[in-house]
């Protein structure tokens, strides 16, 4: 950790805006389209057009629009460091250790890798 030159703690990098929109999207979705896992430890997208359609994602109305922009939030999960755990035909589970529900002071710890 970096410290000030006077011995204080630096203050917190602020938090990636894409990270602080992914945890609006999982806690505020209805629980049909996107919702934390079981354990708190994923979340698991159920319906990724439903998701980018109602806005979630800030798309467009048209269905080429969702499509791009859930492709283009599927990368930034991949460069945050997120780890697809299961996915079906129309739903998809992530995980990175330091997003877990109800402990959002972990997600500072999230760094993005160069693309």
């Amino acid at each position: 950790m970096a410290t000030a030159p006077h011995g204080d703690a630096a203050p917190p990098e602020p938090l990636h805006s894409f990270l602080a929109r992914l945890r609006e999207i999982v806690d505020a979705s209805p629980p049909i389209a996107c919702a934390w896992g079981a354990g708190g430890d994923s979340f698991v997208v159920s319906d990724a057009f439903d998701i980018a359609a109602a806005g979630f994602l800030n798309v467009g109305n048209s269905g080429t629009d969702a499509v791009q922009n859930f492709t283009a939030f599927l990368r930034e999960l991949v460069l945050f460091g997120f780890r697809k755990t299961q996915d079906g035909e129309n739903a998809w589970e992530f995980h990175h250790t330091h997003f877990i529900k109800g402990k959002p002071e972990l997600m500072s710890q999230i760094r993005r890798k160069s693309a």
